[in-house]
């Protein structure tokens, strides 16, 4: 691809490194998180931050994108709900990515609302609710974590509780970007030195063992 882009030449220097984002380069994956949102054998209260955490993969973020759809089963009416992903941080804490206020959730079926959140390869998903219940199992489920509260504008927190088998039905779907990555710039190229914005940039990936050069994006 070779395109002209209008940054001036103090803004963009041999050895930067910037993240490239392109929804039209390279491949598109459908995004998965969370667990199906069925009818299950028991119920999660409101007013609790609940995580699939989903163990080391099973029901983690398979790809980096954007999240457009969430499917909810409640068992009792649903109010002041939010979705949501979250990271999980190096210092054994979670953090919100970024989430969607849904709000009332209609009990006794599967409702799916469209949203719009980031999210990134292997983050978790993550639900609030000020009233009513949701839908859950206490056997056979992805790993749950439970903090008191809404933890969705806090900074950085620690778990209360972890429930090894349960999950609580709540589901998410997107679509990845096509690309995503840090590159770095390795070559520039002035078309007219009497216009400096006016030329071609070669980056090439030196993070991820990605071997594509983007010339000119």
């Amino acid at each position: 691809m070779d395109t002209r882009i209008d940054w001036s030449f103090d803004e963009l220097q041999l050895g930067s490194v910037i993240n490239i984002v392109d929804e039209e380069l390279g491949s598109r994956t459908n995004i998965t998180m969370g667990d199906t949102a069925i009818n299950r054998a028991t119920t999660y209260p409101a007013t609790f931050t609940y995580l699939c955490f989903g163990g080391l993969s099973a029901g983690r973020a398979n790809a980096t994108g954007r999240i457009t759809s969430v499917e909810i089963w409640a068992n009792t009416n649903m109010t002041g709900c939010k979705v949501g992903s979250f990271r999980y941080t190096d210092s054994g804490k979670f953090v919100c990515r970024d989430y969607t206020t849904i709000g009332a959730v209609t009990s006794g079926s599967n409702q799916t609302f469209d949203v719009d959140f980031e999210v990134v390869y292997q983050d978790t998903l993550g639900i609030y609710f000020a009233t009513g219940d949701i839908e859950a199992d206490t056997t056979g489920g992805l790993h749950l974590i439970a903090k008191a509260g809404d933890q969705f504008d806090t900074p950085e927190w620690t778990l209360d509780d972890f429930y090894g088998l349960d999950s609580v039905s709540c589901y998410a779907t997107g679509l990845s970007v096509g690309i995503d990555v840090d590159v770095r710039v390795v070559k520039i190229e002035h078309k007219d030195m009497l216009n400096p914005s006016d030329m071609i940039i070669d980056f090439t990936n030196k993070l991820p063992d990605i071997t594509d050069t983007l010339l000119g994006i």
